[in-house]
């Protein structure tokens, strides 16, 4: 490894992975560990073909399954990242290689999933992409003919799901959908169950609410059934214009097709009016 001085540990970590990389193996931070009295902790980085840590204690009744995904072959080799002091400010080395390896390096690292992480760039481009409503699938395709990598789905659907939970700002979906329609200005009713979970809820855009105050005469009612994510029935509610233009009044989400649950959203649709 190389005997140079870095200003940060993360510029020496990733050196470390660099270097490994180049020698056909890669590196992985372990664990770090500070002694009593030091400021900076050490950093220690396995290979990747390194022994997986048990953090419980096997049953001896049952059969330990083989985790046949991960690549572990108890690899002893270890690199130390450690902070030194050089003319009065601190530094960071690469030092303290231990053990050997006991397998072959890798000849081809396309498969291998350090080689295809996604980057701040990448994750960035995916963000993007999400941000206009592109497709999964066109995501992964467009990412690989960029970068000229081979990402799977699994990692950009992980990435998206990131985007969203990063999005939604600690809150669950239902509160901040009803948060967002709360600032758009829409009538909202909703009831909620003895553990505070929502069973019904009437949404009404404030133009359709316009709309409705106008032409209230005929009302038409539509209700599809498992077509969700969540398997309740979605009833949607019409009316009509003089010139026979439809046009929507809302939408309602209830716990089932019965008939109180139904009725709710006709009475919903009647409080919006005088809302």
């Amino acid at each position: 490894m190389s005997a140079g001085f870095y200003d940060t540990k993360d510029k020496a970590r990733e050196a470390a992975k660099e270097i490994a990389k180049s020698l056909g193996f890669f590196l992985i931070v372990s664990t770090t560990k500070r002694n009593p009295g030091e400021t900076n902790p050490r950093i220690y980085m396995d290979c990747n073909h390194g022994c997986r840590s048990i953090t419980y204690i096997p049953d001896p009744d049952k059969p330990r399954r083989n985790n046949t995904k991960a690549g572990k072959l108890g690899c002893r080799f270890r690199v130390v990242v450690r902070a030194i002091l050089v003319d009065g400010s601190l530094k960071w080395r690469i030092d303290g290689v231990r053990g050997f390896h006991n397998h072959k390096f890798e000849l081809y690292f396309e498969g291998s999933s350090q080689r295809n992480n996604l980057t701040k760039e990448k994750k960035e481009d995916i963000k993007k992409m999400e941000a206009t409503m592109t497709q999964p699938k066109q995501m992964k395709k467009s990412l690989n003919d960029t970068y000229d990598a081979h990402h799977n789905m699994k990692q950009i659907y992980n990435e998206i799901g990131k985007i969203r939970l990063q999005r939604l700002g600690g809150m669950k979906p239902m509160q901040w959908t009803l948060g967002e329609a709360q600032k758009l200005g829409y009538f909202i009713e909703c009831e909620f169950d003895i553990d505070h979970h929502v069973t019904n809820l009437f949404l009404c855009h404030p133009e359709s609410l316009e709309m409705l105050s106008a032409w209230y005469f005929v009302v038409l009612i539509d209700s599809t059934y498992k077509t969700n994510k969540h398997k309740k029935p979605l009833v949607q509610l019409v009316s009509v214009t003089p010139v026979q233009k439809n046009f929507n009044i809302g939408f309602a989400s209830v716990a089932d097709e019965k008939k109180r649950d139904i009725y709710l959203g006709f009475v919903a649709a009647k409080e919006c009016v005088w809302w």
